[in-house]
């Protein structure tokens, strides 16, 4: 139990920190066993709710093998991608994920000189993808990519 207690934790503050404007109701889902109820099973005779302790492992896997890349080998290795089209979706008031490194990355592919590559700051939004405004620009970059194959 103190590991699905860890869990619940490690969600409730990905949940307070990930949105500019802190979400009382979303940050409650964390800890609501109702909420990841439905990721539920039943292993030996205990319950165990699976999404949050998935999502923390997940995440303290890739944070503790450095996100499977060397130091700097994203920014190093642009260069390999650097001729497909990219759309960088960044909230401005992102503290898990600080825009200056989505700026090291737009550099590092060409910056405005790279006609492949658009960077988008989001400027009402924080680090979550379920902010409507980072919602918007994400699935009108998917339209993008949508139409490069219709």
């Amino acid at each position: 139990m103190l590991t699905l207690s860890s869990a619940g934790a490690w969600s409730k503050w990905e949940t307070a920190t990930s949105k500019l404007i802190v979400d009382a109701e979303y940050i409650a889902k964390s800890n609501d066993p109702k909420w990841y109820s439905h990721c539920s099973l039943n292993f030996n005779g205990t319950n165990v709710q699976l999404r949050a302790l998935a999502f923390a492992r997940i995440e303290s896997h890739f944070f503790v093998n450095g996100g499977w890349m060397a130091d700097g080998q994203l920014l190093k290795d642009a260069y390999k991608i650097k001729h497909l089209p990219i759309v960088i979706v960044q909230g401005r008031y992102d503290i898990v994920c600080p825009a200056k490194t989505s700026w090291e990355l737009y550099q590092a592919l060409g910056g405005v000189e790279n006609s492949n590559v658009e960077y988008k700051i989001i400027n009402d939004a924080g680090h979550s993808a379920h902010e409507k405004t980072i919602e918007l620009a994400l699935v009108d970059a998917a339209n993008k990519f949508k139409s490069l194959h219709t």
